[in-house]
């Protein structure tokens, strides 16, 4: 997550509200804090100024957001910024996504029409059957929601994110639903409001009571990466490049301290260096279809490029927009699972 990002949404937020009379004073007062005051250059590039320095902050604060990011790992190796985070009190809750469900959008959920929102075989012909009641399923519906509020808090969930299309006694109508439920009674409830594809992979064994996750690895999971069995073809460019990788860029490499004074010797070099960066993109272009971003991540993403192969760029992590499995934009195999089979193999 990028910092940009939230101060957009807040600060938008609280200029609505005072454009639409909604409010006289601003909702929110935003800062931006660092290891330090002063101006600092984000991994994207971008200079950002940090308004104070983190442990000049006390107690007070509403809500803290930190970026993701490549320079991530420096919180957890900052102790001052990590004892400051637990002395500042902020309560953490966690909250469960419940959708009310309807035929309409069951149908939209099983034709891939939301990036991955998944509604089977199985659960679209249940939607469509109590669809054809009386009251369109309305009950059916409702009580299906309210089953799966139970399921949250049973699991500890601290509070639900109510979705769908609904008046809002509706919302209320589901939570008195799933108050009148014993506290015992969400474990049925998984087992019952359970709708899987028949192939479908969970890292983790089922519980037998729940069917929800166990605390047991999956062991077919477990016995393909012992063999080192894997789903997609591992590319010989791979193999290669994390063998190069090895003997000259790692830092331990026996070839490494060559390889730096090498480099550091082309980049004062002036033309030769301009030689020597040609050269390497006349090899990376057509490997990893390199796009010259100055950021190269390849190494950290198993040599595919998430410049030129990702339509979102992902440098994180999936985003988790899926159609059957595939990305949502180039209906191809995500760069990351790309990376999972190879670094697997």
């Amino acid at each position: 997550m990028h910092v940009v990002g939230p101060l957009e949404v807040f600060s938008r937020t609280s200029r609505w509200l005072k454009d639409n009379g909604k409010r006289d004073s601003d909702a929110y007062s935003l800062e931006i804090l660092g290891l330090k005051r002063g101006v600092f250059r984000a991994s994207s590039g971008l200079r950002l100024f940090a308004d104070r320095r983190f442990d000049e902050v006390g107690r007070g604060i509403d809500t803290l957001m930190i970026a993701g990011g490549r320079g991530a790992e420096l919180y957890r190796a900052h102790p001052p910024l990590l004892r400051w985070i637990r002395r500042s009190g902020l309560p953490v809750s966690t909250l469960a996504n419940v959708y009310l469900l309807s035929p309409v959008a069951a149908r939209a959920f099983h034709q891939g029409k939301i990036p991955g929102v998944v509604v089977t075989e199985e659960l679209l012909a249940l939607a469509e059957r109590h669809g054809a009641s009386p009251d369109r399923g309305r009950a059916f519906f409702v009580e299906l929601a309210a089953k799966h509020v139970a399921v949250a808090r049973g699991l500890g969930f601290e509070g639900v994110y109510l979705g769908g299309h609904m008046p809002a006694s509706t919302f209320g109508e589901i939570l008195d639903v799933a108050g009148s439920f014993a506290g015992d009674d969400w474990r049925q409830f998984a087992r019952e409001i359970h709708y899987p594809f028949a192939d479908e992979f969970y890292f983790f064994e089922p519980d037998p009571e729940t069917a929800l996750s166990s605390g047991e690895v999956n062991t077919t999971y477990l016995e393909s990466k012992r063999r080192r069995k894997t789903d997609l073809g591992v590319p010989v460019k791979y193999r290669l490049s994390r063998r190069l990788h090895a003997v000259a860029f790692e830092p331990e490499a026996p070839l490494f301290p060559a390889a730096r004074a090498f480099y550091r010797a082309v980049e004062k070099a002036g033309p030769v260096g301009k030689i020597a960066h040609l050269a390497e993109q006349a090899a990376k272009v057509p490997l990893f279809g390199c796009r010259d971003c100055g950021d190269c991540a390849l190494p950290e993403i198993a040599y595919v490029c998430p410049e030129s192969q990702c339509a979102k760029n992902q440098r994180n992590g999936p985003c988790g927009g899926t159609r059957e499995g595939l990305c949502e934009v180039y209906d191809s195999e995500c760069i990351w699972s790309q990376a999972y089979e190879r670094l697997k193999g």
